[in-house]
């Protein structure tokens, strides 16, 4: 009788080093599955950033009022002027402005990073927001204003057949990132009239980048009635 309570002692003990083998095995395997879910599932800030690059490397140029709103939804502020009314719209990681005309079709679209993790692609170059001046081609025209609050740099290309004739503008606007974060912006001025030394633009072209980039079926001659992206100073009134 002894030697059979010995035994079935020896087959649950068994039994119970299995039954914890298995468990613990479980438990393994739900913890790999569960890391893997983990992984292969984009997590809600990595969705976010993905559906912000999307909307910021869309091309807006001739959209409805209707459409505009269904995929940005309500702009922060909208102004007219005359015939033509902007509308800006505020994201996580970028503004985008667009200038819509009589008929509410977009003719201009601008869209500003806010974050230096954030590198949209400019439409037709396919280059990222975020690399020096000189690294998106020859300068072609330019200007720069600057202020005791406030500083902005444009330069323009006309894009012909690649772009459906359309502009392309790239800009330093200080409502939204300094990607090179060097301190050189603000130091720079540019006026047709009084260009400054050749150097000086070099430089700047080496060392700045531009945040902004804005396609447009016209050339405002750098002058849209609206300016070129969200507005430095009505920035500095919205409420994230």
């Amino acid at each position: 009788m002894k030697k059979f309570t010995k035994v079935w002692i020896s087959i649950l003990g068994l039994l119970g080093v299995g039954l914890t083998y298995l468990a613990s095995t479980t438990g393994l395997i739900n913890q790999g599955f569960e890391l893997y879910n983990n992984l292969s599932t984009p997590s809600e800030e990595e969705s976010e950033y993905k559906n912000e690059m999307k909307l910021a490397q869309a091309n807006y140029i001739g959209k409805s009022l209707g459409y505009i709103k269904s995929k940005l939804g309500e702009p922060i502020y909208i102004n007219t002027n005359k015939n033509e009314t902007e509308m800006v719209f505020s994201f996580e990681y970028f503004y985008i402005q667009n200038i819509l005309d009589e008929n509410e079709h977009v003719k201009q679209y601008t869209v500003t990073s806010k974050s230096e993790d954030f590198h949209p692609v400019v439409p037709y170059i396919n280059i990222a927001l975020g690399y020096p001046y000189k690294d998106y081609g020859d300068l072609q025209y330019y200007v720069s204003g600057m202020s005791s609050k406030l500083f902005y740099y444009i330069e323009g290309e006309y894009l012909a057949f690649p772009g459906n004739y359309n502009y392309l503008f790239l800009s330093y606007n200080q409502s939204g990132v300094d990607y090179m974060d060097n301190g050189l912006i603000g130091g720079f001025y540019a006026d047709y009239n009084e260009p400054p030394p050749k150097d000086e633009i070099i430089d700047f072209r080496i060392n700045s980048a531009p945040n902004s980039f804005t396609i447009s079926t016209e050339n405002f001659e750098l002058e849209s009635k609206f300016g070129l992206g969200i507005n430095y100073f009505e920035s500095l009134n919205i409420r994230e």
